[in-house]
Protein backbone atom coordinates (compact mmCIF):
# COMPACT_ATOMS: atom_id res chain seq x y z
CA UNK A 1 0.00 0.00 0.00
CA UNK A 2 1.46 3.67 -0.76
CA UNK A 3 1.46 6.36 1.48
CA UNK A 4 -0.99 8.38 -0.29
CA UNK A 5 -3.51 5.32 0.20
CA UNK A 6 -2.62 4.82 3.75
CA UNK A 7 -3.01 8.68 4.15
CA UNK A 8 -6.68 8.80 2.46
CA UNK A 9 -7.21 5.58 4.90
CA UNK A 10 -6.76 7.19 8.05
CA UNK A 11 -8.35 10.25 7.02
CA UNK A 12 -11.67 8.34 6.33
CA UNK A 13 -11.31 6.08 9.61
CA UNK A 14 -11.20 9.55 11.29
CA UNK A 15 -13.90 11.24 9.88
CA UNK A 16 -16.29 8.31 10.48
CA UNK A 17 -15.11 8.40 13.91
CA UNK A 18 -15.84 12.17 14.28
CA UNK A 19 -18.97 11.60 13.02
CA UNK A 20 -20.00 9.39 14.78
CA UNK A 21 -19.69 11.65 18.40
CA UNK A 22 -22.65 14.14 18.72
CA UNK A 23 -21.69 17.75 18.02
CA UNK A 24 -21.28 18.26 21.51
CA UNK A 25 -18.51 16.09 21.77
CA UNK A 26 -17.29 16.90 18.51
CA UNK A 27 -16.60 20.88 19.18
CA UNK A 28 -15.47 19.71 23.04
CA UNK A 29 -12.46 17.54 21.03
CA UNK A 30 -12.24 20.50 18.65
CA UNK A 31 -11.76 23.02 21.30
CA UNK A 32 -9.11 20.75 23.44
CA UNK A 33 -6.77 20.18 20.12
CA UNK A 34 -6.63 24.17 19.66
CA UNK A 35 -6.13 24.68 23.09
CA UNK A 36 -9.57 27.03 23.80
CA UNK A 37 -10.72 24.54 26.60
CA UNK A 38 -9.60 21.53 28.22
CA UNK A 39 -11.70 18.34 29.17
CA UNK A 40 -9.34 16.82 31.69
CA UNK A 41 -11.33 17.19 34.98
CA UNK A 42 -9.76 19.17 38.16
CA UNK A 43 -7.36 16.79 40.12
CA UNK A 44 -8.37 16.38 43.26
CA UNK A 45 -6.49 14.34 46.03
CA UNK A 46 -9.87 12.30 45.99
CA UNK A 47 -9.81 12.08 41.95
CA UNK A 48 -6.55 10.80 42.09
CA UNK A 49 -6.91 8.42 45.28
CA UNK A 50 -10.25 6.98 43.88
CA UNK A 51 -8.75 6.67 39.90
CA UNK A 52 -5.31 5.02 40.99
CA UNK A 53 -7.93 2.26 43.31
CA UNK A 54 -9.82 1.88 40.12
CA UNK A 55 -6.71 1.00 37.97
CA UNK A 56 -5.28 -1.80 40.27
CA UNK A 57 -8.54 -3.30 40.69
CA UNK A 58 -9.04 -3.23 36.77
CA UNK A 59 -6.02 -4.02 36.42
CA UNK A 60 -5.65 -7.61 38.29
CA UNK A 61 -9.60 -8.34 36.93
CA UNK A 62 -9.06 -11.22 34.77
CA UNK A 63 -12.40 -11.12 33.66
CA UNK A 64 -11.96 -7.33 32.17
CA UNK A 65 -8.09 -8.21 30.61
CA UNK A 66 -7.87 -11.88 30.10
CA UNK A 67 -4.07 -13.21 31.16
CA UNK A 68 -3.45 -14.12 28.24
CA UNK A 69 -3.79 -10.30 26.90
CA UNK A 70 -1.86 -8.94 29.58
CA UNK A 71 1.66 -11.21 29.74
CA UNK A 72 3.49 -8.31 29.67
CA UNK A 73 2.00 -6.85 32.35
CA UNK A 74 1.87 -9.79 34.60
CA UNK A 75 6.08 -10.27 33.80
CA UNK A 76 6.58 -6.53 35.06
CA UNK A 77 4.84 -7.93 38.46
CA UNK A 78 7.63 -10.84 39.06
CA UNK A 79 9.76 -7.34 40.02
CA UNK A 80 10.45 -6.03 43.10
CA UNK A 81 10.64 -2.68 41.96
CA UNK A 82 8.74 -1.53 39.13
CA UNK A 83 7.91 1.55 37.91
CA UNK A 84 4.65 -0.01 36.47
CA UNK A 85 3.26 -0.17 40.22
CA UNK A 86 4.56 3.41 40.88
CA UNK A 87 1.89 6.40 41.14
CA UNK A 88 3.69 9.15 38.50
CA UNK A 89 3.93 5.55 35.99
CA UNK A 90 -0.05 5.14 36.15
CA UNK A 91 -1.24 8.86 36.60
CA UNK A 92 -0.10 9.42 32.80
CA UNK A 93 -2.57 6.70 31.76
CA UNK A 94 -5.08 8.17 34.19
CA UNK A 95 -4.43 11.65 32.43
CA UNK A 96 -4.01 10.23 29.13
CA UNK A 97 -7.74 8.72 29.17
CA UNK A 98 -9.27 11.48 31.17
CA UNK A 99 -9.42 9.11 34.94
CA UNK A 100 -11.20 6.60 32.68
CA UNK A 101 -9.60 3.60 34.91
CA UNK A 102 -10.21 0.61 32.23
CA UNK A 103 -9.45 3.02 29.29
CA UNK A 104 -6.11 3.51 31.16
CA UNK A 105 -5.69 -0.15 32.38
CA UNK A 106 -5.48 -1.18 28.31
CA UNK A 107 -3.82 1.78 27.68
CA UNK A 108 -0.94 0.34 30.53
CA UNK A 109 -1.16 -3.16 28.43
CA UNK A 110 -0.56 -2.20 25.30
CA UNK A 111 2.35 0.06 25.82
CA UNK A 112 3.94 -2.24 28.06
CA UNK A 113 3.28 -4.87 24.90
CA UNK A 114 5.11 -2.30 23.02
CA UNK A 115 7.53 -1.60 25.30
CA UNK A 116 8.92 -5.29 25.85
CA UNK A 117 8.45 -5.54 21.90
CA UNK A 118 10.86 -2.41 21.00
CA UNK A 119 13.33 -2.68 24.35
CA UNK A 120 13.68 -6.03 25.93
CA UNK A 121 12.29 -6.87 29.45
CA UNK A 122 14.56 -4.12 31.26
CA UNK A 123 11.72 -2.18 29.72
CA UNK A 124 8.89 -3.88 32.43
CA UNK A 125 11.23 -2.75 35.31
CA UNK A 126 12.59 0.59 34.50
CA UNK A 127 11.61 3.39 32.12
CA UNK A 128 13.95 3.76 28.90
CA UNK A 129 16.61 5.70 29.45
CA UNK A 130 18.88 7.62 26.46
CA UNK A 131 21.66 5.23 27.51
CA UNK A 132 19.57 2.25 26.43
CA UNK A 133 19.63 3.19 23.00
CA UNK A 134 22.50 1.67 20.24
CA UNK A 135 24.32 3.98 17.82
CA UNK A 136 21.96 3.39 15.17
CA UNK A 137 19.36 4.40 17.41
CA UNK A 138 21.33 7.82 18.40
CA UNK A 139 22.30 8.54 14.98
CA UNK A 140 18.06 8.64 13.97
CA UNK A 141 18.39 10.37 17.31
CA UNK A 142 20.44 13.18 16.40
CA UNK A 143 18.35 13.53 12.78
CA UNK A 144 16.04 15.42 14.47
CA UNK A 145 12.90 13.51 12.33
CA UNK A 146 11.37 13.74 15.74
CA UNK A 147 11.87 17.15 18.05
CA UNK A 148 9.87 19.16 20.65
CA UNK A 149 9.42 22.93 19.69
CA UNK A 150 11.01 25.14 21.37
CA UNK A 151 7.32 26.56 22.42
CA UNK A 152 4.16 25.62 23.36
CA UNK A 153 0.92 25.84 22.25
CA UNK A 154 -1.88 28.54 23.62
CA UNK A 155 -2.58 26.07 26.07
CA UNK A 156 1.06 25.47 27.50
CA UNK A 157 0.99 21.94 25.81
CA UNK A 158 4.43 20.70 24.39
CA UNK A 159 4.13 20.50 20.81
CA UNK A 160 6.30 17.79 19.30
CA UNK A 161 6.96 17.53 15.30
CA UNK A 162 7.49 14.60 13.45
CA UNK A 163 9.34 15.28 9.98
CA UNK A 164 8.94 11.80 8.58
CA UNK A 165 5.38 10.80 9.89
CA UNK A 166 5.03 7.81 7.15
CA UNK A 167 8.28 6.26 8.57
CA UNK A 168 8.91 3.54 5.77
CA UNK A 169 8.86 -0.40 6.65
CA UNK A 170 11.09 -1.31 3.97
CA UNK A 171 14.05 -1.46 6.48
CA UNK A 172 12.86 -3.21 9.47
CA UNK A 173 16.03 -1.91 11.07
CA UNK A 174 15.26 1.37 10.53
CA UNK A 175 11.17 1.38 11.55
CA UNK A 176 11.91 -0.83 14.98
CA UNK A 177 15.11 2.53 15.59
CA UNK A 178 12.17 5.32 14.72
CA UNK A 179 9.55 3.55 16.88
CA UNK A 180 11.79 3.48 19.69
CA UNK A 181 12.66 6.81 19.26
CA UNK A 182 9.46 8.10 19.35
CA UNK A 183 8.12 5.67 22.13
CA UNK A 184 11.11 7.43 24.20
CA UNK A 185 10.52 10.98 22.97
CA UNK A 186 6.69 10.80 24.00
CA UNK A 187 7.34 9.07 27.05
CA UNK A 188 9.46 11.62 28.46
CA UNK A 189 7.67 14.38 27.38
CA UNK A 190 4.59 13.05 29.69
CA UNK A 191 6.99 13.46 32.41
CA UNK A 192 6.16 17.60 32.14
CA UNK A 193 2.69 17.89 33.73
CA UNK A 194 2.86 21.43 34.84
CA UNK A 195 0.57 22.51 32.38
Amino acid sequence: MDAYKIHEEVDNLLSKELLQLSLKDRTAIQEEIHGVKCLAPEETTELLEASLIELAMALKNDKFIPPHKKQAYRQSQQYVHTYVNENDFRLRFLRFTLFDAKKAAEKIVKFLDLALELFGEFALERAVRLTDFDNRDLRYLREGEFQFLPFRDRSGRRILAVMNPLMPREDSKIFKSRARIMLYTTWTASEDVDV
